[in-house]
This record gives structure tokens, C-alpha cells and sequence, in this order.
């Protein structure tokens, strides 16, 4: 462990620089993973929201329908 430490350490101590060029296409498509992550996240956050909200909720003489859960 402490092995480990030190050769990390000194890896970002001895570090050189990249010369690296991200363009404006680089950045684009990291934006449009974050947003299409936060859609796919919210979007399963609310069908587990009805499917936890029709288990507690019970309708009185009405037989569940399970169609809205689709």
C-alpha cells in the first residue's frame, strides 16, 4: 500500500505536460453524456416512483391496471 502511494506520488510529481488540444466538438459530447445521463436518471426515478406509489396506494373495487407502469 504505502508502495503504491509512493509511485503515485511521484508520477504526478515528475508529470509532463500534454500539448493536448480538445476542441469544441470534445466538449459538445461530454455535455450531451451528462444531459442524456440526467434524462436516463430521472426517467427511472419516476417509473419507480408510480410503481412504489401504486403499491402503497390501493383502489377500492377496482381491479389494478398496470398499463400507466409502461
Amino acid at each position: 500500500m504505502i508502495k503504491t502511494l509512493i509511485v503515485a506520488a511521484a508520477s504526478l510529481a515528475l508529470s509532463q505536460n500534454a500539448y493536448a488540444y480538445l476542441d469544441p466538438a470534445t466538449g459538445s459530447i461530454i455535455l450531451q453524456g451528462l444531459l442524456a445521463a440526467a434524462a436516463g436518471a430521472l426517467i427511472t426515478v419516476k417509473l419507480y416512483y408510480y410503481r412504489i406509489k401504486s403499491f402503497f396506494t390501493k383502489s377500492k373495487g377496482k381491479s389494478q391496471d398496470n398499463t400507466q407502469l409502461r
